[in-house]
């Protein structure tokens, strides 16, 4: 069940992530064009994108508006919230597995 939970978020991040990179092609933006447009190292631009690091609030408000499409962040956002509520579940979830096995042992 953890395994599954982890995988959900995972895939739940990468989602996001390809919706990133959709606005970003959209935009014509390289990964480097973006990043020094938001004041960021091209690094982070990477990170985002490959679903290493989950973008911040702000993050999704800097790309979308640099990508000219500020209206997007509100549904990306959302889907963050989605994402991030996902991944405490997730470690709730693990916690009282872990907890439950204790008791039996």
């Amino acid at each position: 069940m953890a395994d599954s939970a982890s995988s959900s978020v995972q895939r739940a991040r990468q989602g996001l992530a390809d919706q990133l990179r959709e606005i970003q092609r959209d935009a014509g933006l390289s990964g480097r064009a973006l990043a020094a447009a938001c004041g960021w190292y091209p690094s982070k631009v990477s990170r985002l994108l490959n679903a290493h690091t989950s973008p911040s609030e702000t993050d999704i408000r800097a790309w979308c508006r640099v990508c000219g499409v500020p209206e997007r962040a509100v549904d990306l956002i959302a889907t963050l919230r989605t994402v991030a509520g996902l991944a405490v579940h997730g470690v709730a979830a693990r916690a009282l597995i872990a907890a439950a096995l204790g008791a039996l042992g």
